[in-house]
C-alpha cells in the first residue's frame, strides 16, 4: 500500500483556514505558566501579546493567572493582521496558538520583534522546526496530546449525548436512534438526571466543561515552541495527567 502523502493547508494572511479555529483548553495554557512566571517581573506589568486570539481561550486564562494581556485577532474587531500590520503598544511576550495554515510564518514574524515568545504547533521535526531549534529555540512539551475545542465539538456533544441516552432510554418504544433524535430535537428539555438540556447547547460556552473534555480532540502532539525562555536545554517535558486535563 503506497504511503498517505500529508496535503499542507493552503496559506491565506487574510483569511482563517477551517484547522485555524481549533480553541486552546485552559490546561494547555497552565502548562507553560511556571516558565513565564521565570522570565517575567511581577513587580512591573508583563505584558502578554496573544495575537491570534480567536474566542480568547488563551487571553482569559492568562488574565486568570493575573498576567496583563492584550488581544488581538484578524477575525474581531481589532482586525490586526499579525504577519502584516505593526503593533502601537508595548509588550514583553508573544504567546499564542498559532494558526496551523500560518505556523512557519508566525514563528519568523515572532523573531523579528526579538522578545520572548510561545507557540503552541504540532510537536513534529518539519525542517524548520530543526532549524528553529539550532538556532536556539526550546520546546516545552506535555507527557499527553492536548485535546482541543474544534468547530465540530458541539456537533459531537449533541450527537454523542444523544446516542448515549438513546442507549440508556427504554429505546424499545422507538424503531431506531433516528426516531428518538427526532423526538430530543423538538423538545425542550428531556427528562434525564444528568443532562437535562444536552441537545440545546447554542455555543461551547454554553457547554459544561466535563462534555467539553470528553468530546474536545487532538489528531497529533502538541508542543509549545519557545524563545527567551533560557530553559537551558532544546526539550523540556511536561506533566500532564488525565484528571488536569479535565480543567478544559
Amino acid at each position: 500500500m503506497p504511503a498517505k502523502t500529508k496535503t499542507p493547508q493552503k496559506e491565506d494572511l487574510e483569511k482563517a483556514q477551517g484547522r485555524d479555529f481549533f480553541q486552546t483548553p485552559n490546561y494547555g495554557t497552565d502548562i507553560i505558566v511556571p516558565f513565564l512566571n521565570s522570565i517575567g517581573n511581577r513587580q512591573k506589568p508583563f505584558v502578554i501579546w496573544e495575537c491570534a486570539a480567536g474566542e480568547r481561550k488563551i487571553s482569559r486564562r492568562l488574565e486568570h493567572h493575573e498576567f496583563d494581556v492584550i488581544s488581538t485577532d484578524i477575525q474581531d474587531s481589532s482586525s490586526f493582521n499579525f504577519l502584516t500590520d505593526s503593533p502601537d503598544f508595548h509588550f514583553d511576550c508573544i504567546v499564542t496558538n498559532t494558526p496551523f495554515s500560518l505556523k512557519r510564518k508566525f514563528y519568523n514574524k515572532c523573531l523579528e520583534y526579538g522578545k520572548p515568545f510561545a507557540l503552541l504547533i504540532p510537536a513534529d521535526y518539519a525542517l524548520w522546526i530543526i532549524e528553529a531549534i539550532k538556532n536556539g529555540t526550546e520546546k516545552i512539551i506535555p507527557e499527553r496530546r492536548i485535546d482541543y475545542i474544534t468547530p465540530n465539538t458541539l456537533t459531537r456533544i449533541h450527537e454523542g449525548e444523544i446516542w448515549e441516552q438513546f442507549l440508556r432510554s427504554d429505546y424499545s418504544q422507538y424503531k431506531n436512534v433516528n426516531e428518538f433524535k427526532k423526538k430530543a430535537s423538538v423538545v425542550s428539555k428531556i427528562e434525564f438526571d444528568k443532562y437535562p438540556d444536552f441537545c440545546n447547547y447554542s455555543s461551547i460556552w454554553d457547554a459544561p466543561s466535563e462534555l467539553l473534555s470528553k468530546y474536545s480532540s487532538s489528531d497529533f502532539h502538541s508542543m509549545w515552541l519557545t524563545k527567551g525562555f533560557n530553559l537551558g536545554r532544546s526539550e523540556t517535558f511536561v506533566e500532564l495527567t488525565n484528571e488536569m486535563k479535565k480543567n478544559i
